[in-house]
């Protein structure tokens, strides 16, 4: 199952201090520190399994601008932000639940700071040089 958690949740607080490749862009304080600062709403996006622990997740905040429209950005004012996750298949169910919802017209244009497994539908841009 896939849903939006509050950022500040213990539940996510938990699986982003537990998880070996969890950075501090992961931890709810940089979220809720951007939602304080820019008025955008933080949240995290997670997929659960089926004893409702967390299996993949990662913080979101959504951008709402006149100029480039709704979008959610994991995450904003970060070099880059990699979604956790207990497994490769958690990561693959995550990132096709993103794609299909948005192909769909679901939920608004993501956008993730880190390259993610290759799928139709997903779309790798290169910033840098």
């Amino acid at each position: 199952m896939i849903s939006e958690m509050p950022i500040g949740s213990p539940a996510w607080a938990s699986f982003a201090c537990s998880h070996p490749s969890a950075t501090l862009f992961h931890q709810p304080v940089w979220a809720q520190l951007l939602e304080e600062c820019y008025g955008h709403r933080a949240f995290a996006l997670v997929l659960s399994d089926r004893s409702g622990q967390i299996a993949a997740g990662m913080p979101m905040v959504e951008m709402r601008s006149r100029l480039t429209g709704r979008r959610w950005v994991s995450l904003p004012f970060t070099d880059h932000c990699a979604p956790l996750a207990s497994s490769e298949g958690a990561l693959a169910d995550l990132v096709g639940w993103l794609v299909e919802k948005q192909a769909a017209g679901e939920i608004p244009s993501v956008e993730v700071r880190w390259a993610l497994p290759v799928k139709q539908g997903v779309h790798a841009r290169q910033p840098y040089v």
